[in-house]
């Protein structure tokens, strides 16, 4: 179904992003998964031709194929190009509409993004965290800002060291449907119980942090690849095992996690790791969810 312009004000939760934000574009699959592309600030045209400013070489995705921009209101916005393929936001065909932060876009056959807002200010901006700007305001867990200031560190030690670094992405698997039967207010206690879940299950030296939404994140040091994939597979099992209530029901909830480890991957920068992270936790969705998936560069043999 294509869906009509949609004004942001209709989307629940969504507000305009600060103007000190900038949009990132992962590709979570097709030929190009694991890379990344910045949203110029003036916006820009994705598409497969060279000359746009967004490129992607894919031959299901028109030369031209959407475009992405701030609206007068200062809301992201992507509007298709009447491509060829079509474009979709979390599953729905558009022709215009406000993006926000996670959204999944769609335009060919094989090549899935994922929206991200990034604080575009100088490292600086960061060197002063309060527990305001670092926490989630929810579960008072870390947040996607300071992971990112954290891993940017623990990249730098990880490469200079040659010791393992890893990425554990998790996410809840039909979260909504827990929001759309119990409300919004259930689902944020399910959300605290969860990472209260989480926080006893990870090492005291990892980095548990919530990326928004019902997606976790935990960033260890000094586990080989094997090891970041077992210790996965552990917070699945505490998930699965462990139930969780809303409204005085009991709720059996399951999640997906994607895993990627620096020295083991290709990964040439923290932002990479990030994405890659995020394309093998979609890959585990694709997958029939409930399991961890390790990253595999396009192209690698299942």
């Amino acid at each position: 179904m294509r869906h009509s312009p949609e004004d942001a004000s209709t989307r629940v939760g969504v507000g305009p992003p600060p103007p000190d934000e900038d949009l990132v574009l992962w590709i979570l699959s097709g030929p190009a998964r694991g890379r990344f592309l910045r949203v110029p600030k003036k916006g820009g045209v994705l598409g497969r031709d060279r000359e746009v400013a967004l490129c992607i070489d894919d031959p299901g995705i028109s030369r031209e194929h959407l475009r992405i921009q701030r609206n007068d209101r200062g809301y992201f916005e992507v509007e298709d190009l009447e491509s060829r393929f079509g474009t979709f936001v979390e599953g729905d065909q558009i022709t215009r509409q406000v993006v926000q932060d996670g959204d999944r876009i769609q335009v060919s056959a094989e090549t899935v993004l994922r929206v991200r807002a990034v604080d575009s200010r100088e490292p600086e901006a960061l060197e002063r965290p309060t527990a305001e700007r670092i926490r989630d305001p929810l579960t008072r867990l870390y947040n996607r800002r300071y992971l990112t200031r954290r891993l940017e560190e623990e990249y730098a030690f990880a490469r200079r060291h040659q010791t393992p670094l890893s990425l554990v992405m998790v996410d809840l698997d039909h979260f909504q449907r827990v929001n759309a039967e119990f409300g919004h207010g259930a689902g944020d206690k399910v959300l605290r119980a969860v990472a209260r879940v989480l926080h006893a299950t990870v090492r005291a030296e990892d980095l548990l942090c919530r990326l928004g939404g019902d997606e976790f994140c935990v960033l260890t040091r000094g586990e080989d690849h094997a090891g970041s994939l077992a210790f996965g597979e552990r917070i699945l099992k505490v998930l699965r095992e462990r139930p969780m209530e809303a409204l005085g029901q009991r709720l059996q909830l399951t999640a997906s996690a994607g895993v990627v480890t620096y020295g083991r991957d290709r990964s040439t920068s923290m932002m990479e790791l990030l994405v890659e992270a995020d394309a093998a936790l979609y890959e585990a969705k694709q997958k029939g969810r409930d399991r961890v998936q390790a990253y595999r560069p396009a192209g690698d043999p299942e």
